[in-house]
């Protein structure tokens, strides 16, 4: 045999066609239980066999490969739906099958075919397939038609059953009715009675109480009375008591007061005093630093002006003086003069201001020393006179005679300064 012919017959998809016969065989059963979805399994089955039919009447060396391949895979995913189908029983399977048996038929029509006029065998099959599919589903339809009426003839005989049980039911419940009702005129009539005879009771007993409530009412009033009189009466006699003792204590309370008053404005007199005279002393001791630290400012200018001077000294010893020189030489001095003259004013404003609080410092310490032979009327004018002289007084600046004599000891000393300097040029 050819190879050409080997390829088509023995192709992948003549065992396919096989095997979807049998999965539609298979599901025959669950596909004649539902109209719906044995129309969908009746065109796979018709189509499978019109399939199987053409490609039995090909020639093999007309039909190209690829079309058969294709053919293949569309069958296989034909038989997944169907048997998936028969799993689940969803037309939905057999509707998915329909739609990939019409691409297969797309792959077929491309593939050449004899012409025949009518194919016998193809209509026998198609026949025969249809005659077996009525005589099934008439055969299901009888089994299901057997099964509706064994299932009406078994509910009708429950419902039989249930009608004659719900009358029974129905008569227990009428009887259970009439004896309750019997039951609760009884109950009805014996309660009434007892509720009058407890009703005539309790009347009886509430009056009987509230004449006993009545008389012990007022016999508490007439003690309430009483004891409240008695009350009123000690409460005034010891508010009384209280007002008399309250009214010493606070006498007693005042005149220490005034005791404690005077003591303390002693003291206060004395801290004021003593606070002062701290006050002026520490002023003193901040002046007396600063004049110390004047007082170094302006020897370190001297000393420097001294330096400078014989440094100067030493760099022209060998040349003749002339003015320029001397100029340079005044003006190079002319800075630490001025530093030492504002120095020394400085100093001398310092010990001034230190000299006037020392000396306030010591007068206020020596007041209540000095004052405590007087009486307090004198010791009053005299700190009356005192506080006029101490306080609200504009601090002392210094006289222009201190400026201008620390100004003439400033010249005195750059004259001396100059002299010498000219002495040793000479030389």
């Amino acid at each position: 045999m050819s190879q050409w012919i080997e390829r088509i017959q023995g192709h992948a998809v003549f065992k396919e066609l096989a095997d979807l016969e049998q999965s539609l065989e298979s599901s025959r059963e669950a596909a004649q239980a539902d109209s719906t979805a044995f129309d969908a399994w009746e065109r796979i089955e018709r189509v499978t066999k019109f399939i199987k039919t053409f490609l039995s009447d090909v020639d093999p060396l007309l039909v190209p490969t690829s079309h058969l391949s294709n053919a293949h895979s569309q069958l296989q995913q034909v038989r997944n739906q169907v048997n998936s189908f028969a799993g689940n029983r969803t037309v939905g399977h057999l509707n998915e099958a329909n739609n990939q048996l019409d691409n297969v038929l797309s792959h077929l029509g491309s593939i050449p075919r004899l012409e025949k006029t009518a194919s016998t065998h193809e209509l026998g099959e198609a026949a025969s397939s249809y005659k077996k599919s009525i005589g099934g589903l008439v055969r299901s339809l009888e089994k299901q038609l057997a099964a509706v009426v064994t299932e009406k003839d078994v509910l009708q005989t429950k419902l039989q059953e249930l009608t004659a049980e719900v009358a029974a039911q129905k008569q227990r419940a009428d009887n259970v009715i009439a004896q309750m009702q019997q039951q609760f005129s009884a109950a009805q009539e014996a309660r009434q009675s007892d509720a009058a005879t407890s009703e005539t009771k309790r009347s009886s007993e509430f009056e009987s109480a509230e004449e006993e409530r009545a008389q012990e009412s007022e016999q508490a009033l007439v003690t309430h009375q009483k004891n409240f009189s008695d009350f009123l009466t000690a409460s005034k006699v010891q508010h009384d008591a209280l007002r008399e003792d309250l009214s010493s204590q606070g006498k007693f309370l005042i005149a220490a007061l005034e005791t404690q008053k005077a003591h303390a404005e002693k003291v206060v007199g004395i801290i004021s005093t003593e606070a002062v005279a701290h006050g002026y002393g520490k002023t003193a001791d901040e002046e007396r630093d600063a004049a110390k630290g004047w007082r170094i400012v302006a020897v370190s200018a001297l000393i420097v002006w001294i330096v400078a001077g014989l440094i100067f000294f030493a760099l022209t010893y060998d040349k003749d003086l002339s003015l320029s020189a001397l100029a340079r030489q005044f003006l190079i001095s002319t800075p630490f003069v001025l530093l030492a003259g504002f120095a020394a004013l400085q100093v001398s404003k310092h010990q001034r201001a230190e000299r006037i609080n020392r000396q306030q410092e010591l007068e206020i310490a020596a007041i209540d020393p000095y004052l405590a032979t007087f009486d307090g009327d004198t010791r009053n004018e005299v700190k009356r006179a005192l506080a006029e002289k101490f306080f609200g007084q504009r601090e002392l600046e210094a006289t222009k005679g201190d400026s201008k004599n620390v100004l003439d000891a400033v010249t005195d000393i750059a004259k001396g300064m100059k002299q010498v300097q000219e002495a040793l040029t000479k030389k």
